[in-house]
């Protein structure tokens, strides 16, 4: 992220440990069921990239424009 400048957010519904930097950002929702996949679908855009091994949230964020890889 800090390479490339990018800013890279990280969704999870429990505390992340991340390294310092601007371009990483660590979102925690409450836990449930798809509640982490359903921020994320919300959150993506056209040309976003989303790295999962969830397909069916691969799927959604596909549908949305944006690229889903394992």
């Amino acid at each position: 992220a800090d390479r490339t400048a990018i800013t890279v957010t990280l969704v999870a519904n429990q505390p992340l440990r991340t390294p310092p930097s601007k371009h990483i950002r660590s979102l925690q929702v409450a836990a449930g069921f798809n509640v982490a996949d359903n921020e994320i679908v919300r959150r993506c855009e056209a040309g976003d990239l989303v790295i999962t091994a969830d397909i069916p949230l691969a799927a959604e964020v596909i549908e949305k424009g944006a690229v889903a890889l394992n």
